[in-house]
């Protein structure tokens, strides 16, 4: 197996972990497609060392070592220790403030973490880029991107992130998509309700959990 490389992205607030790509042209060729989707100023970070960096739209990679900033550097260190102590919780999406507010408060009444929630398909592509959740809780109908189209999206750019589906249209979904098209760990029906949806979360993010000891 091919060595580990860590993209992150440039922001106000300091370096901000993207995902891991195993090999580095592997790594160079999806920092590239990151910079065109969001544009930004990204870089490479193995074993201590910048390896490539890519700004906004433009590729400007090289295989020689180079120090970023003193600043930036020191930012990353904490970002690095934060990203491998932290657990990050689940995100929710769905239209409906309503629903949100009833999933929220009910799997906080079950001790799981909700570290945000998205009201749109795009914003729910952000908020997980930026907030770095375990699982992403979605519902299907959505403005603007649909829940089966941001799980594609989510699991390229998060391929560990757990992604169930929350809808009133599972049996729609199940006939439309074989599983293995569909880019979720789970679709649980709305009419199901949230105790079957609590179950499920907690027992992805057990065995994810078990994974990551492992």
């Amino acid at each position: 197996m091919g060595s580990t490389f860590d993209i992150f992205e440039i922001t106000p607030d300091g370096p901000l972990w993207v995902e891991a790509v195993t090999g580095l042209r592997e790594a160079k060729e999806r920092m590239a497609r990151l910079a065109l989707t969001f544009p930004g100023e990204y870089f490479i970070h193995s074993q201590g060392n910048v390896v490539a960096q890519q700004q906004a739209r433009e590729c400007a990679t090289s295989p020689e070592h180079f120090a970023l900033p003193t600043q930036v550097m020191g930012q990353l260190a904490v970002t690095l220790s934060r990203e491998a102590t932290m657990s990050q919780g689940i995100l929710i999406a769905d239209d409906s403030d309503t629903v949100r507010r009833a999933v929220h408060s009910y799997l906080a009444e079950q001790g799981l973490d909700v570290c945000g929630e998205a009201a749109d398909g795009e914003d729910a592509i952000e908020k997980a880029r930026t907030l770095r959740p375990d699982l992403v809780l979605l519902d299907v109908a959505m403005p603007r991107t649909n829940g089966i189209e941001v799980a594609s999206v989510l699991k390229a750019m998060m391929p560990s992130v757990r992604i169930v589906l929350f809808t009133m249209y599972s049996e729609a979904v199940g006939r439309t998509f074989s599983r293995e098209k569909l880019a979720v760990d789970a679709v649980i029906d709305k009419a199901e309700g949230v105790r079957k949806l609590a179950e499920c979360l907690k027992g992805l993010l057990s065995t994810s959990a078990e994974t990551s000891r492992n």
